[in-house]
């Protein structure tokens, strides 16, 4: 017998919705804007007139919340956490599953189930090895026990990790702390966990039904292996974002002008992986995870039931996943703008910089095409050329060097260090709105050229301090060099 995984789920829930009461800014609306930071998504405006005191507004509450909190970001600040901004696409894996155990040969299909990511989804950065439930309470055995009961045991499973590390994915094992009514362990759960965290070699841990861990997790962690992660699946609270680096976005609720998620804007290093396990259409979780520079969970098998992913939405994560992984030092970086002008009410664009570098991620929630020019986003003269793609994702160079040709339809291009970067969005429209696009203007390429590339704010390397995997730089100069970045 084990406690009903859902009766605890909600339980948590609910004591976590209670908890954030109390957070609103005072003052905020006089200003005409209603600013609820106690969401964890802190909606916005839809009036662009308003967007300017509403980013005043963020700045503010952020700061405060900082002060009170006597805020410090020491843990991300270590080398060995350097690879958290980067890691967008989590994977949610049964360990069962047909498609990555092959029961009739007794072996995990570990090259095959990684080349089929990266043919559907592009790629993914970390994978939760999900174990025990719905099986567990059929007989006396922990949670702990059927990772030590899979095919191969321990030492089977250290492989897998071990081939996933080579593949530049990192792995978390799961805690159920509703696993009370089974065998018991002769050690605490936190030291139980410590020692399998041990043994397998893993990134971090997955809190199901948690949205924190205990107190005394952060240093028995540090003590057994480096750089391990805890995430939760209820929104964290701001208080524990110092010692934990990810988090799950589940059940977040966007506004219709794109809101911000709270805890990433706390905390920019902040990881948050965007999930809505039943949704047919999960537009709306890219949408966010675009706008924010968060992640998002990759999870077809749920307990057994098969909710599969649309080619839609395979083709916006082959096309989202590149874009997000290049230019993580700008989505983890402390020069984010949300809701910067348009030229169209239902078109909405996000603004990242960096030294010279400026990047805008945009969302079109509209049901129809949106055509960009000049006007859809403040570019210099002379420092971005248009590109349109011809059916089948043929790239062709706009005759108007100032222009941006029917870039929020076909799809987006982007010249920089003298290079061309193209993202087609297929299809044309999305039935629910729902597309998205990216610029980044660049220099011209005979003047890139003369003057040399600068890869270092696009470069995949923690030695570049971007959060990426310092094994595999991806230069601006070589747009495939890095195997899970594809520009499809």
């Amino acid at each position: 017998m084990n406690m009903n995984r859902r009766r605890f789920l909600t339980t948590s829930l609910a004591a976590a919705s209670a908890a954030t009461l109390g957070l609103r800014l005072g003052g905020a609306e006089s200003s005409g804007v209603q600013f609820k930071p106690e969401e964890n998504i802190i909606p916005a405006p839809k009036d662009p007139t308003l967007w300017p005191v509403f980013r005043e507004q963020l700045a503010a509450w952020r700061a405060k919340q900082r002060r009170e909190l006597n805020y410090s970001d020491l843990l991300y600040r270590r080398p060995d956490f350097a690879w958290v901004p980067g890691s967008y696409a989590c994977c949610f894996l049964m360990l069962g599953d047909e498609r990555f155990y092959d029961a009739a040969a007794g072996r995990y299909r570990i090259k095959e189930w990684l080349a089929s990511s990266q043919r559907d989804f592009g790629g993914y950065d970390s994978v939760v090895l999900w174990h025990a439930y719905p099986r567990i309470g059929l007989d006396d055995r922990n949670q702990y026990d059927f990772y030590r009961d899979q095919p191969g045991g321990m030492k089977g499973l250290r492989e897998f990790v071990d081939e996933l590390h080579r593949a530049g994915v990192r792995a978390y094992i799961d805690y159920n702390p509703w696993d009370i009514h089974t065998r018991r362990e002769a050690k605490n759960d936190v030291d139980a966990l410590c020692e399998i965290v041990a043994a397998l070699g893993v990134d971090g841990i997955f809190l199901d039904t948690m949205k924190q861990g205990a107190a005394d997790f952060r240093t028995k962690l540090d003590a057994v292996r480096s750089g391990v992660v805890l995430e939760g699946e209820i929104a964290l609270p701001m208080e524990r974002i110092a010692d934990h680096h990810m988090e799950w976005g589940q059940g977040f609720v966007d506004s219709e002008a794109p809101g911000v998620v709270r805890n990433k804007w706390f905390e920019r290093r902040h990881q948050i992986h965007h999930v809505s396990r039943w949704s047919h259409d999960r537009t709306p979780q890219f949408q966010t995870a675009f706008m924010n520079g968060t992640g998002t969970m990759i999870w077809d098998n749920v307990f057994g039931t098969w909710v599969g992913y649309s080619e839609r939405e395979k083709s916006i994560l082959r096309s989202m996943l590149p874009i997000q992984r290049r230019f993580t030092a700008l989505f983890s970086g402390e020069r984010w703008t949300p809701l910067v002008p348009t030229n169209d009410t239902e078109l909405y664009a996000s603004l990242w910089e960096r030294d010279d570098v400026r990047l805008w991620t945009l969302v079109n929630r509209s049901t129809r095409e949106v055509q960009g020019g000049r006007s859809a986003v403040e570019l210099k003269p002379g420092t971005a050329l248009g590109f349109g793609f011809r059916p089948g994702g043929e790239i062709r160079k706009d005759h108007d060097p100032s222009a941006w040709h029917r870039v929020f339809r076909r799809g987006t291009a982007r010249e920089v260090g003298g290079r061309l970067y193209g993202v087609p969005w297929s299809p044309a429209r999305f039935r629910s709105g729902g597309q998205l696009g990216c610029i980044v203007p660049g220099q011209r390429p005979d003047e890139a050229q003369a003057r040399g590339a600068d890869a270092s704010l696009c470069t995949h390397s923690s030695t570049q301090g971007d959060g990426g995997d310092s094994r595999r730089p991806v230069q601006m100069q070589r747009a495939v060099s890095h195997p899970r970045v594809r520009l499809v």
